[in-house]
């Protein structure tokens, strides 16, 4: 068996194609019967997503009436639930696999500690089981949006990170902006700093170009509300100790 020995971790991001609106409302209330939602409160969510009816509008014209079989109606209170309780099966079915899934909001990550050929093998295999949840529940993943992000050193050739789904292959790519914060495949946080430094100033001088009044107290007020935030969000994980990265910090 070929050994790789040094650990690397695979992370293969997958999109789903407008996930909140093409839910089937037949297979929604199948998966909530099987969680054991019976009685009158299925019957309440049953009246509550069908007889719905949508038109489109462009320009003076407006289509006819059309029914609305799909979708977690966007808007309403209990969307994030729905949307949670019908993709809740699928991260079970990919960690049977071995691998480990997480799923925010519509955005799905795979990842594994790559150490020999099976691991890779093992996301193969969770991706196959992707597709096969993607046909039954009718869930389209968008491709051109899914890639592939290799941690640690580099001992794998491209032929061995060939991934793909539904039969196109992902990209492998240097960084990824996961949740706000750009991961890069040496886990370096200079390339989220500079790209949260330059956004911040940005913003600090957009501040200052639109705000006629000087007063010092009022632009600390928007600094601190509209500035600081970027500077300031989940500092702990991309928290810099070289110099170069600080004093760029500090120069907003």
């Amino acid at each position: 068996m070929f050994y790789i020995y040094i650990y690397i971790y695979i992370y293969i991001y997958v999109d789903f194609a407008n996930a909140f609106d093409t839910v089937s409302h037949n297979k929604l209330m199948c998966k909530l019967y099987s969680y054991g939602i019976r009685g009158p409160l299925l019957l309440w969510l049953q009246r509550f997503f069908l007889n719905r009816t949508h038109q489109t509008k462009v320009g003076g014209s407006i289509s006819e009436l059309s029914d609305l079989i799909s979708g977690v109606v966007q808007g309403s209170s209990i969307k994030p639930i729905m949307f949670i309780l019908f993709t809740n099966d699928l991260i079970a079915a990919l960690e049977q696999h071995g691998v480990t899934a997480k799923l925010f909001p519509d955005d799905l990550k795979l990842y594994l500690r790559v150490t020999t050929k099976c691991d890779l093998f093992r996301l193969h295999s969770a991706l196959d089981a992707l597709e096969d949840w993607e046909r039954l529940w009718q869930l389209s993943i968008f491709p051109k949006k899914c890639c592939v992000l290799c941690v640690g050193k580099k001992v794998l050739d491209d032929n061995t990170l060939q991934f793909s789904i539904n039969g196109r292959k992902m990209p492998v790519v240097n960084f990824y902006v996961d949740l706000g914060i750009t991961v890069s495949n040496g886990m370096s946080p200079c390339l989220h700093i500079n790209n949260m430094v330059a956004k911040a100033h940005k913003q600090a001088n957009a501040i200052q170009r639109c705000f006629i009044s000087k007063d010092v107290s009022t632009l600390v007020r928007a600094f601190i509300i509209y500035v600081r935030p970027i500077v300031g969000y989940n500092s702990s994980l991309w928290s810099s100790h070289f110099t170069s990265d600080i004093e760029s910090i500090e120069s907003v």
